[in-house]
């Protein structure tokens, strides 16, 4: 078909921008990008940039490894997403799968009070709670 450059130029950039927002959230540990497109420049290459723009922080897996219709396999991480095209007898659409490369055993290892978390998102220690000491002084008997 016919390719409107303008307008995938435009849909790339608005789909790599809500792709890589997602990887923002702390708790999220896997991200699903899919779309209804047949074309390179919506799948493998915003796929592509995603990956060099989040710094290693999120890695691509293998989706479906029986499906037979892979990604592009000039892309380098091709054969890990799935495609249709309408060579399939469907309309074509693509899916690639993330996950966050910093793995459970990792975050294990990491102290619970320095853990990253959405109300927590510096790794910053947890203040000890101090003890009131009208608390305190309350349960105590007075004797005179």
């Amino acid at each position: 078909p016919d390719k409107p450059t303008e307008r995938l130029k435009r849909l790339q950039k608005f789909q790599l921008a809500a792709l890589l927002h997602s990887f923002k959230f702390l708790s999220v540990k896997r991200v699903v990008y899919s779309t209804c497109s047949i074309y390179e420049e919506e799948n493998e290459r915003v796929v592509s940039l995603a990956l060099e723009q989040c710094c290693g922080k999120f890695r691509l897996i293998e989706t479906l490894p029986e499906w037979p219709r892979r990604g592009f396999l000039h892309f380098s991480e091709g054969a890990k997403c799935l495609r249709t095209t309408p060579d399939d007898m469907m309309q074509g659409f693509f899916v690639a799968v993330f996950e966050r490369a910093e793995t459970l055993s990792d975050f294990s290892k990491t102290p619970r009070s320095t853990r990253r978390s959405a109300s927590n998102p510096a790794g910053h220690p947890k203040p000890k709670r101090l003890k009131s000491w009208k608390r305190k002084r309350r349960h105590k008997s007075v004797v005179d």
